[in-house]
């Protein structure tokens, strides 16, 4: 399986038609159409937020090995 990401300017004409043209694929076996605007895995990202709002400490690299 292949996988193609398009950045589609849907306010332009052509942007809008190629959008729709796609979408009418969609109903084809061998073709899915997926609208994710993420490049991330949103697992990936909660996992990521909810690591940011977690305490943390730093450590000095220079003292790492003593």
């Amino acid at each position: 399986m292949t996988t193609i990401i398009l950045k589609i300017n849907e306010k332009s004409i052509k942007g809008k038609s190629l959008l729709n043209f796609l979408k009418s694929l969609n109903n084809e076996p061998y073709i899915q159409v997926s609208e994710n605007n993420s490049e991330y895995d949103p697992k990936f990202v909660a996992k990521i937020r909810k690591s940011e709002k977690e305490k943390s400490h730093k450590v000095d690299i220079k003292n790492i090995w003593k």
